[in-house]
């Protein structure tokens, strides 16, 4: 478990989070699973794990290279953020873009009021950027989310190199992981590069975090490649966790004929009619605050 200190002397009063090197974690039974309902309930307010999510979890916690495949909307992102609080070192996600990691941290910081984690996106100033770093180079997130041409800028790969010498890595989150394999040999190169800088920047006493791939598509080709490209290599049939039915019962679909320019006006319309679900969801007052720049993607 991380703990999280206080330092009465620090300049700014700031928390820092105390770390050791991740440790693999066992479940043989269902009965364990009911430590991290705690989490679940207590923390992401769900009441049980949708299917799929335990059998990804449970091989991450036990620090495999796990490449875990559920359909848009089934969970996947709790994945990864129920285990930042169960091992001893924070963890990094890779976003393919910038609307995904505003929507993700808005997502665990409004939502869940969970305010130990950063972000450095093109949203951000150089002086914000640079804020985040050092917070980050501090030990003061449990999760940072960047994208993955991150690795490749030389601050933050200074910043990494601090970081990683006083603390572990426990996983390196890659969302959106088909990304690797479609775009990483296209025209984003720096997905292919994710696993070498990996291996070689967030080397911590011989420690290398655990590969955490997640995405709700991909092929057999698309899984090969991206197991090929992050050197997942061992037991590769076993890294792969899949839910067989991608069915998705809680999609409603609608269609609405209109001009152009009244597109916008159907859909304040649409949301309106859904308006108290989304307040409760997004922590918002009214319909429009969803036009905040801070929740378009």
């Amino acid at each position: 478990m991380i703990i999280i200190t206080k330092n009465e002397f620090s300049p700014d009063n700031s928390l820092s989070i105390k770390c050791s090197a991740p440790v693999p974690i066992i479940i043989k039974s269902e009965k364990q699973y009911n430590a991290f309902r705690y989490f679940l309930n207590n923390i992401f307010r769900f009441k049980e794990f949708r299917p799929g999510q335990k059998e990804i979890i449970k091989r991450a916690l036990e620090l495999k290279n796990t490449v875990g495949l559920l359909p848009t909307s089934a969970g996947k992102s709790l994945c990864y953020e129920l285990i930042m609080f169960i091992q001893p070192a924070p963890i990094i996600i890779i976003e393919p873009i910038k609307s995904l990691i505003i929507d993700q941290f808005y997502n665990l910081s409004n939502r869940f009021l969970i305010d130990k984690v950063g972000k450095i996106s093109g949203d951000q100033t150089l002086s914000e950027r640079e804020e985040v770093q050092k917070k980050f180079r501090d030990g003061q997130y449990l999760a940072l989310y960047i994208t993955p041409e991150r690795f490749q800028v030389s601050t933050f790969r200074n910043y990494l190199s601090e970081f990683i010498k006083a603390r572990p890595i426990a996983y390196a989150v890659i969302d959106e992981a088909h990304c690797v394999s479609e775009w990483g040999h296209d025209f984003r190169t720096s997905y292919l590069a994710l696993s070498k800088t990996i291996r070689r920047y967030c080397n911590h006493n011989g420690y290398i975090p655990c590969f955490y791939a997640l995405t709700g598509t991909a092929s057999e080709v698309v899984l090969r490649d991206i197991l090929s490209d992050l050197e997942i290599i061992d037991q590769e049939k076993e890294a792969v966790i899949r839910n067989y039915s991608f069915d998705r019962k809680e999609l409603d679909f609608r269609v609405v004929k209109c001009i152009s320019s009244e597109k916008f006006y159907y859909l304040k319309s649409i949301l309106n009619e859904v308006k108290d679900e989304l307040k409760q969801v997004y922590k918002i007052n009214q319909v429009s605050d969803l036009f905040n720049p801070i929740y378009k993607v």
